[in-house]
């Protein structure tokens, strides 16, 4: 199957280069100068016990590019954040048109019901990844975590849907992910939330990494009452929470309704090993300069489906609105700075 990978940066990378390795064709859209490089000198990627140069990418900065090219591709793949969805849409519909296949990988609540208004739900498949990746520099990405893999699930409850769905897990699984099908893609997208938001708006927030976080008495007690916010929501929704490849969602969830001190006893050498020094996408986004962030689709989204349910959300609208001002310059980081 031909794929055409949109918004190729550390995990479009990624997932790019094991199809390719596995016999799938792949063209990576992303900018430079990480395009320009891989199309000089191949895509390095670096495993945990191995490292791999993948030449036979056709690597492109535009949908325009991807078009007058031979490569006619029979699936986008969204991997770039959150906020340019309706962007990436409107351009694909434009160069492509209507009848595209697509399957989201992004984090968030709402990416797939902004694809399925332009392209319809019978054409856009849901899909979370729970493997940390990192862009060590143009031309280069590492996988940073030996476990985790790829869920998927279709948008649409129709045969043809779950049948593409089946196809992608067969491809994903000879591509060397660890990938379960689920049956409701809300219950997918709202679990890996759950994990998303640990440790991620508190850290940009508190300029502090994961580890200092988790070991936090007072900050711990943050997150779980932030997670635990989400849960009611989750629930106020119908939904149930499901476990992704390689992550206990539903143990997690149980330990973060038991007390605090019990909670964070177990729960601080978890999240310190899994998250570490690493900073999270909110922190990048903050300090990277930019007035936007995926706050909008995690916290955020918490925040306004609690206000449409009549949940109180207190610490997610902390989260939500503290990191948006700020990011605004609306308020002083400094002042939230320990």
């Amino acid at each position: 199957m031909k794929f055409a990978i949109i918004g190729a940066g550390s995990i479009g990378s990624l997932i790019g280069a094991k199809l390719s390795l596995s016999g799938e064709e792949v063209a990576l859209v992303g900018r430079d100068p990480h395009i320009s490089k891989v199309r000089k000198d191949g895509l390095v990627i670096e495993l945990p016990k191995e490292k791999k140069l993948v030449k036979n990418l056709f690597a492109c900065t535009n949908l325009i590019e991807l078009k007058n090219s031979r490569f006619s591709p029979q699936f986008f793949v969204f991997t770039m954040k959150s906020y340019s969805t309706k962007q990436s849409c409107e351009e694909l519909l434009e160069v492509f048109g209507k009848k595209c296949n697509i399957l989201t990988l992004q984090n968030g609540i709402g990416n797939e019901e902004m694809i399925s208004s332009f392209f319809g739900e019978e054409n856009t498949f849901s899909g979370a990844l729970t493997i940390s990746v990192s862009l060590v520099e143009p031309g280069m990405v590492r996988q940073n975590t030996i476990k985790g893999g790829v869920g998927l699930a279709p948008v649409a409850m129709i045969e043809n849907a779950k049948k593409i769905v089946n196809k992608l897990k067969e491809i994903f699984e000879k591509a060397r992910f660890k990938t379960k099908v689920f049956e409701n893609y809300r219950e997918l997208k709202w679990s890996k939330l759950l994990l998303n938001i640990i440790a991620n708006a508190s850290s940009a927030i508190y300029d502090l990494s994961p580890l200092k976080i988790s070991n936090n008495y007072e900050l711990f007690l943050q997150e779980q009452m932030a997670f635990r916010e989400a849960c009611k929501v989750i629930s106020k929704l119908g939904l149930g929470t499901v476990n992704l490849p390689d992550y206990n969602v539903y143990l997690l969830k149980f330990v973060m309704n038991l007390p605090r001190p019990i909670a964070h006893s177990i729960l601080k050498n978890k999240i310190a090993k899994s998250r570490g020094e690493k900073m999270p996408s909110l922190w990048y986004d903050l300090n990277m300069g930019k007035k936007f962030s995926e706050v909008e689709v995690l916290n955020g989204a918490v925040v306004k489906y609690g206000q449409r349910l009549k949940i109180d959300t207190p610490v997610n609208d902390f989260f939500y609105y503290t990191l948006k001002n700020i990011a605004e310059d609306k308020f002083n980081r400094e002042n939230f700075k320990n």
